[in-house]
């Protein structure tokens, strides 16, 4: 029998010892470390020899497993939020459809009526000098860009979002598939007592019918029935001598390496996701604050500075000469 075969053996007997579910709390105990901080979780050290060497890292990390918990129920919730915030954006976007022709045809109606209104104001507003003019054209076109340039930025940090998002997502495949190769190495070094115990188990119930074939002179059976009883010897042999543990828990101890690297690199994918979510927001508020004072920041154009010269002052020659 191969090792795959011996493998294999050991992960169905531990399936079938605890009733066809795996220990979730056990199979997940060497990963929790991977689930703390990429600064401060445990790494595993040299590869023990041996499970009794083991333990105490399985103890650490089981004693870690809340914080890789409570991290994927915080991502749960927030895949929760996008999935409502979703819902309500196609709603949005239905029926922004339907309004959108009608949104254009008032805004060509108002274009033509404002129009009208800046071509009856020109007169008065010729009152004034070329230099307030400019100036006040100027401040304006300040004032929009200002927004402009805050909305551009919240654009670009919006893409920069889905960018680690997009990221996120294919390290939390990484970070699953690393996990399954650990629970799969786990589950084959758990199933190992119990590997021994079938096949023990296998030669006790094969004796009796060796010897029971042996006296009634079945030659044809006796040969087969040892055949096999030789066969789970060799196999037997092979699974309790030292070297077979020490292979599964190499196997264990390179999953949890790998899958130590795996939740490193997903920690600090969600970090840039987090840290890019507060940038938005705070980016985000900032528009809103200039959109918001933008009218008030136009009224306080409207009104002249106290030591302003009165309207028509500066361009009156009749003024000047008095």
């Amino acid at each position: 029998m191969s090792m795959r075969d011996d493998q294999a053996a050991a992960s169905g007997s531990a399936t079938n010892a605890s009733g066809g579910q795996r220990d979730t709390a056990q199979s997940r105990a060497y990963s929790a470390g991977g689930q703390s901080d990429p600064e401060t979780r445990t790494k595993p050290s040299e590869p023990p020899e041996n499970l009794a060497e083991m333990l105490p890292a399985i103890r650490l990390r089981q004693s870690q497993l809340s914080v890789g918990v409570d991290r994927d129920k915080a991502a749960l919730a927030g895949q929760q939020i996008r999935q409502q915030t979703g819902k309500r954006q196609l709603t949005d976007l239905e029926r922004a459809v339907g309004e959108l022709e009608k949104a254009r045809a008032e805004s060509a109606a108002a274009v033509r009526d404002t129009d009208q209104a800046v071509e009856a104001a020109q007169p008065l507003i010729k009152q004034l000098g070329d230099d307030i003019k400019t100036n006040l054209k100027e401040k304006v076109k300040n004032i929009d860009a200002a927004i402009r340039d805050k909305r551009s930025k919240v654009d670009s940090e919006w893409k920069e979002l889905d960018e680690r998002q997009t990221k996120r997502d294919e390290q939390r495949l990484v970070q699953t598939r690393k996990q399954s190769a650990y629970d799969d190495a786990s589950a084959r070094l758990v199933g190992l007592p119990e590997a021994i115990r079938k096949l023990t188990g296998r030669l006790k119930s094969r004796r009796p019918e060796l010897v029971a074939a042996t006296t009634a002179g079945d030659a044809r059976k006796a040969c087969v029935i040892a055949a096999d009883i030789q066969s789970a010897v060799t196999e037997l042999d092979r699974l309790r001598g030292p070297g077979c543990e020490t292979e599964l828990v190499k196997a264990v101890h390179a999953a949890a390496t790998a899958l130590e690297t795996a939740n490193g690199d997903l920690a600090k994918a969600e970090n840039a996701v987090g840290e890019t979510q507060a940038q938005v927001a705070a980016s985000a508020a900032d528009q809103a604050a200039l959109e918001g004072s933008r009218a008030g920041d136009l009224q306080k154009l409207h009104e002249a500075p106290p030591d302003a010269a009165p309207q028509g002052t500066a361009t009156d020659p009749e003024a000047q000469g008095a």
